[in-house]
């Protein structure tokens, strides 16, 4: 049974599609949700939200944080900011993780960096891996390719 999936940024309306399941970055950890699923709101982390389709096409975005809404018939997740894979601009992405890395380092690593400097590095990455999906897939155009 085909759920819906309505991605929301304070921007726009991302995403209104029917899909087989969603996954979810939660608090908890990854969490898939299928049509019929038990009515529930969670909050989300910087993460991906994948998108499957057809048994084997999947889509892939950035999220931000943010918060979903699951009902049996629809996933509405209201992101504080979120990306489609092929909105991802790879160069300004590697550029932000590599500044990101240098304060990181420069704080004397993870462990004693302020949050906010871990935080950019984990949106970076997690934005960069998004983006090299795309470029990953067969048959894929990109610019890059």
């Amino acid at each position: 049974m085909p759920i819906k999936v309505e991605i929301v940024t304070p921007e726009r309306l991302l995403i209104s599609r029917d899909v087989d399941m969603v996954t979810l970055p939660g608090e908890s950890g990854q969490m898939g949700v299928m049509g019929g699923h038990a009515p529930l709101i969670t909050t989300l982390v910087t993460g991906e939200i994948i998108l499957h389709a057809n048994d084997d096409e999947q889509d892939f975005l950035f999220v931000n944080g943010g918060i979903a809404e699951v009902r049996p018939d629809v996933v509405t997740v209201l992101a504080d900011n979120a990306e489609r894979e092929d909105d991802i601009d790879i160069q300004r992405a590697e550029a932000a993780r590599e500044r990101a890395e240098a304060s990181v380092a420069e704080a004397g690593g993870a462990g004693s960096a302020p949050p906010v400097h871990v935080a950019a590095l984990r949106r970076s990455q997690v934005r960069l891996r998004v983006a090299r999906r795309r470029r990953a897939r067969p048959g894929m155009h990109t610019p890059d390719n």
